[in-house]
């Protein structure tokens, strides 16, 4: 039998797993989840570094692969999410990261 306590944590522990799914960067998902496996673009000399998922995160209640740029502000540690895009598909993620790393290497 299940008690009312734990079924108002069952129901918490939903709400906030919810949360996380739906903004992965939201204060809740940097303490209850984890990053989901990426790959990146870099230039020698730029900032910025080019990326995809590898690994499904939760966007609107839909699995979904996400491309964006990462921008160093201080050091290589330190980065700043600056563009981000989300994809059906981990192919169509890897090909908006490598556009965006192509256009910034045009002059």
């Amino acid at each position: 039998m299940v008690t009312a306590e734990q079924k108002i944590a069952n129901k918490f522990n939903n709400i906030i797993a919810q949360l996380v799914q739906d903004d992965p960067s939201s204060p809740w998902g940097r303490f209850l989840s984890v990053s989901p496996s990426y790959r990146y673009f870099h230039r020698r000399g730029s900032k910025d570094r080019y990326f995809w998922t590898t690994q499904t995160v939760q966007h609107n209640g839909k699995p979904r692969y996400v491309s964006g740029i990462y921008q160093y502000l201080k050091t290589p540690n330190a980065l700043k999410l600056t563009q981000r895009h989300h994809h059906a598909k981990r192919a169509d993620a890897k090909a908006r990261a490598l556009e965006l790393y192509n256009k910034s290497c045009k002059p």
